[in-house]
């Protein structure tokens, strides 16, 4: 009887054990996706403020472009004509 106390406390411990070992691994898979979220939404503001610059990028060189042609196009004093 009393080995097999023994085994029964041994046993309980080892069930509280892994109990408490569950529950620590799944608050830290908790701040894991707390983290991979975090992540992921910096991720997706980056893209659209890259997506954004390029866009701002593009109407530069086509104000640019736009402003060398007019300028090309224009007499100006000291203008050498060819």
């Amino acid at each position: 009887y009393e080995e097999l106390n023994k085994n029964i406390v041994k046993t309980t411990e080892t069930i509280s054990d892994i109990e408490t070992a569950s529950k620590e691994q799944q608050a830290g898979i908790e701040q894991i996706n707390d983290a991979i979220t975090i992540l992921d939404q910096g991720t997706q503001k980056n893209a659209m403020i890259a997506s954004q610059t390029a866009q701002i990028a593009n109407d530069t060189s086509s104000m640019a472009s736009e402003i060398v042609e007019e300028a090309n196009k224009a007499n100006f004093f000291g203008k050498e004509v060819g």
